[in-house]
């Protein structure tokens, strides 16, 4: 499993179902205080929520709904030279 430095708190990116639309995302998250949403394209989105629940409860959230295809933390990508 990551460490928690890998991610960055509190942002998912989340992944709708086809025909899903973002509102669907106010509906399975909005008690968690969404305080972003961005569209990354291709039915994937960027969120932050100000209450996080942590993964788990995120994943739950989003099946519950029935809208949400997956959900996982807004990992944070280094670039590692190769030529030290």
């Amino acid at each position: 499993m990551p460490e928690a430095a890998d991610r960055v708190p509190g942002e998912y990116v989340i992944t709708l179902r086809p025909r899903a639309s973002a509102e669907a995302i106010d509906t399975a998250y909005g008690s968690f205080g969404i305080t972003r949403l961005q569209d990354l394209g291709g039915g994937k989105y960027l969120i932050r929520l100000s209450q996080d629940p942590g993964l788990e409860m995120v994943r739950r959230a989003g099946h519950a709904s029935g809208h949400v295809a997956a959900a996982q933390p807004n990992f944070v990508y280094r670039l590692d030279r190769l030529d030290r």
